[in-house]
């Protein structure tokens, strides 16, 4: 994840404000909120995690919600495409986040731990955030797949520079 500093920017009447995230449960490391200069809509927080947190992504998620009013919408209402997989992602957090609290007390930071008991704490957090991480592939993939890419048709050129059709001929023949 890039070092995110606090940032602001104004794209077409909204201003939107990125800020490091500390204490987010579920991993979100960067939260931005994107506001109306007029005041004509609550302000919007969206947190961005993993491969989501770079400032190119920061920036065209901004300028798409303020420059494309059917997109805007769709993230006011809760229909956006990856809010599904957040949603579903912050919820699945939150319970492993109480079933590690319950298992160990150790889990949860304390300023009395004994040196053995923080390298505990330290390894507990490592195993919570790669079990979250796993679980946000997962989700990722279910909700919001990769675009699919068309096969070649006989007579393209492949990655390769091959001619589709010679390609196929040397696979039946083996």
């Amino acid at each position: 994840m890039e070092e995110v500093q606090p940032t602001q920017w104004e794209i077409d009447g909204y201003i939107a404000t990125l800020t490091v995230v500390t204490d987010d449960p579920a991993g979100g490391r960067v939260r931005m909120e994107i506001r109306a200069h007029d005041s004509s809509m609550p302000p919007f927080v969206r947190t961005f995690y993993y491969d989501e947190a770079t400032d190119r992504h920061y920036r065209n998620f901004a300028r798409k919600f303020a420059t494309d009013p059917a997109y805007r919408t769709q993230c006011l209402s809760g229909t956006a495409p990856w809010q599904e997989v957040d949603w579903r992602y912050q919820e699945r957090a939150m319970e492993l986040y109480a079933i590690f609290a319950r298992k160990d007390r150790r889990f949860l930071p304390s300023a009395h731990f004994t040196p053995e008991e923080q390298a505990i704490h330290e390894q507990l957090w490592a195993q919570y955030r790669a079990t979250l991480y796993r679980i946000y592939q997962r989700l990722k993939s279910r909700f919001n797949p990769p675009p699919s890419r068309p096969a070649p048709t006989k007579g393209t050129t492949t990655r390769t520079g091959k001619s589709s059709s010679r390609s196929t001929a040397r696979r039946s023949r083996s």
